[in-house]
C-alpha cells in the first residue's frame, strides 16, 4: 500500500504522513485551531509558521507544553509547501 500511495501522491506525502502520526497528540491539542486556520492566506500562515504563539488561545497552552512550539513550525512549513505544490487556489 506504501508503494501505491508513493506512486499516486510522491514520497513527500509519505512523510508527512510519518509527522503527524509521530506528533498527533500535539497536531491534536491544536486541531481546532490548525482546522479554522487553513483556509488562511498565505502570508498569515508564514506568520503562524514562524510564531505560533501569535495564534490568539495558542499562547498558554505553547507556555505549558514548549515542546509543541518547533512542532507546529513544521506543521504549518508542511501545509504551505503542500499548498503550493499542489497550487491550491487563491493561495499565490
Amino acid at each position: 500500500m506504501i508503494n501505491a500511495i508513493t506512486l499516486i501522491y510522491g514520497e513527500q506525502v509519505l512523510d508527512d504522513l510519518e509527522f503527524c502520526r509521530q506528533h498527533e497528540e500535539i497536531i491534536e491539542r491544536y486541531s481546532h485551531g490548525i482546522m479554522t486556520l487553513t483556509g488562511s492566506p498565505k502570508k498569515t500562515l508564514e506568520a503562524i509558521a514562524q510564531d505560533p504563539t501569535s495564534v490568539p488561545g495558542w499562547t498558554h497552552s505553547l507556555r505549558t507544553h514548549p515542546q509543541d512550539y518547533a512542532v507546529l513550525q513544521e506543521f504549518f512549513g508542511r501545509l504551505i509547501r503542500y499548498y503550493v505544490q499542489t497550487g491550491r487556489r487563491g493561495f499565490e
